[in-house]
């Protein structure tokens, strides 16, 4: 739901995405632990230069595959995905 509001006033998913994901990076690098993101699809304007974009992706890298699969049973399952606006579901 507050994905629909955010696009009702303008947001879109990309800057919403680099958002989420500059602030969980964020939160990790507190750990101490050393890491890279790598991620599916063009680059997104985070701040974070532990990330990687990798274009097709979930063919290159498996466990972006494995993350791209889980996330599709995710959203196909959702409770509450008749409600959504911005998710298209085959089921």
């Amino acid at each position: 739901m507050e994905i629909d509001k955010a696009r009702i006033s303008g947001i879109n998913l990309n800057h919403l995405e680099a958002q989420a994901m500059d602030s969980i990076i964020l939160e990790a690098q507190k750990t101490g632990l050393k890491f890279k993101v790598k991620m599916d699809g063009n680059p997104l304007p985070v701040q974070s230069k532990n990330v990687e974009f990798i274009v097709k992706g979930d063919d290159q890298e498996p466990v972006i595959g494995a993350a791209s699969v889980l996330a599709k049973f995710v959203r196909d399952t959702s409770e509450n995905k008749n409600k959504r606006k911005t998710w298209k579901s085959n089921l």
